[in-house]
């Protein structure tokens, strides 16, 4: 019921001025009638009294069409003062959203952390502001950013650490050599999102949807995906040692060259498209203990995670610390200065 009258006074407001020239015409035309007919009904009218009528009438409606005139006029000046009044809203409004996200970008996390606190007071966190939004080298450590609605957004080279992120939406979001350390994702949408020399240790994605998510060279130790959604998931050289995989979904998904050493998996759905490292297809589920038990006379581990190797490495891949890639990563950074400039 409300919202059909809130229909009926936004349609009233649209045509205001159609409706309101409507009825001062419908009445000046009932008035003009009954008064014709009380002329006409008036014995005493003579030839020189209709014409002071006709004149009366003539002015009476030139004062009508006047008035009309006015009305339209003033409705004319108020849609222009409101239109003024929208752009400079939607202005400001766009002003404050870009000073925002400036803010999110900024290296100190509690200035990220409060610029994301401001962008859900003002709504800009959950209505989808936020889209397609380069978040390069941001600090977000430890930001509330649950609900948030953030696709298509670029976090590399961003810092993540414990930032709590549920029941967001960060679908087809890309996640290159960020620090999510610990970051805390429940019901999240991840899917189709590309994870590249990323460091998600001791993360929490329950319930998280990653159909389809790419994900390679990235450190997923002690990570919990309880409840998870992996269908169709590409894991490349990627760390999963002590990870948890219960109830978690595995359909069609593909790991290759990741280390498995203790991940637990209890009630995880494999299906005749898993694949594990040098495992054919349907045979995932039979030779788990291969990949988790470090015992196991046949026991798997990629070459990159041969020991000694360095477990601070991010991904735990030796050459993620050579001098190209440090280079690499500087003259991106100096890259996005440039645009931010």
């Amino acid at each position: 019921m409300q919202d059909w009258l809130r229909r009926i006074d936004a349609t009233y407001r649209q045509h205001k001025f159609n409706l309101d020239t409507l009825t001062i015409i419908i009445w000046a035309t009932v008035a003009l009638i009954a008064l014709q007919l009380l002329i006409n009904t008036l014995p005493f009218i003579n030839d020189d009294a209709g014409f002071r009528v006709n004149i009366i009438t003539e002015v009476f409606g030139i004062g009508i069409t006047v008035l009309i005139i006015e009305r339209y006029n003033r409705r004319r000046e108020e849609n222009r003062r409101e239109e003024e009044a929208r752009q400079a809203a939607a202005k400001e409004r766009e002003e404050t959203l870009q000073r925002i996200i400036r803010e999110m970008r900024s290296p100190s996390a509690q200035e990220g952390a409060r610029a994301a606190e401001e962008a859900r007071e003002r709504g800009f966190l959950t209505d989808g502001s936020l889209n397609g939004t380069d978040f390069r080298f941001a600090n977000l450590s430890k930001a509330n950013l649950d609900g948030a609605r953030m696709q298509n957004c670029k976090f590399d080279d961003a810092k993540l650490i414990e930032t709590w992120l549920s029941d967001a939406d960060v679908s087809s979001s890309q996640f290159w050599r960020a620090n999510a350390t610990g970051v805390k994702l429940q019901n999240t949408d991840l899917r189709q999102t590309d994870w590249m020399n990323t460091d998600f240790a001791d993360a929490i994605l329950w319930g998280c949807n990653l159909t389809r998510a790419i994900i390679h060279r990235c450190n997923l130790q002690n990570v919990s995906l309880w409840g998870a959604n992996l269908t169709e998931v590409e894991l490349q050289e990627c760390n999963l040692e002590n990870a948890i995989f219960v109830d978690t979904d595995l359909s069609r998904s593909v790991f290759l060259k990741v280390n498995l050493e203790n991940a637990l998996f209890e009630n995880a759905k494999f299906d005749s498209g898993t694949i594990l490292p040098d495992s054919g297809y349907g045979q995932a589920e039979a030779e788990l203990n291969r990949y988790t038990d470090s015992e196991h006379p046949d026991f798997y581990r990629p070459s990159w995670a041969t020991p000694p190797y360095d477990s601070s490495r991010l991904g735990r891949n030796p050459w993620l610390d050579d001098n190209w890639y440090i280079k690499w990563v500087a003259e991106q950074k100096a890259a996005a200065d440039d645009e931010k400039d």
